[in-house]
């Protein structure tokens, strides 16, 4: 821990508000500073590495996000907040594999997924002739699919199925005002 950390932040709690305060800011360099301090004060502190896996994520730094958010899953394994972080964070990264997705998908599943409604049953025709209708949102209900990298991959593997004839699929984004 350097000393100016332990001038600016006298304990873990203190550097997390201070990154808290500083995220809500934007300041997103020195609340990554504030969280890894916390981080480095108290390397069990679930929260704060919560935080800075979320901070990092925002900043584009997804392999660190991720060791963060896995860290903190190994500290607190039921905590299903954590957990949806690492799923939101998976949606956005275009280099993960998507079985790893898909393991971290059916993890979140066995932990959380209990006592949720069952998936009703559809009125679809079941028959091999019938093209299937896929379309796709994005993970935070914000970033059109069409615009962000983080859907690259499924925008593939839907344009391939649609080529061979089995699907149609399509990628719907509406304009905003920036852009």
């Amino acid at each position: 821990m350097s000393s100016k950390g332990a001038d600016r932040y006298p304990d873990a709690a203190h550097a997390v508000h201070l990154g808290n305060l500083l995220r809500r800011q934007g300041r997103l360099d020195e609340a990554i500073e504030a969280y890894r301090e916390a981080v480095a004060r108290e390397p069990a502190n679930v929260d704060a590495r919560h935080l800075l896996g979320s901070v990092l994520g925002r900043h584009g730094l997804r392999e660190e996000s991720r060791a963060h958010y896995l860290e903190a899953l190994r500290l607190a394994p039921g905590d299903p907040v954590v957990h949806s972080s690492l799923l939101y964070l998976d949606g956005y990264d275009p280099e993960l594999a998507p079985a790893v997705a898909l393991r971290d998908h059916v993890w979140w599943d066995r932990l959380h997924g209990r006592g949720l409604s069952p998936t009703p049953a559809h009125e679809n025709e079941r028959s091999a002739e019938r093209r299937l209708r896929v379309g796709y949102v994005s993970p935070d209900f914000r970033v059109p699919p069409s615009r962000g990298s983080s859907c690259r991959s499924t925008r593939r593997t839907i344009a391939r199925a649609s080529r061979s004839g089995a699907t149609r699929g399509w990628v719907h984004s509406t304009p905003s005002a920036s852009g």
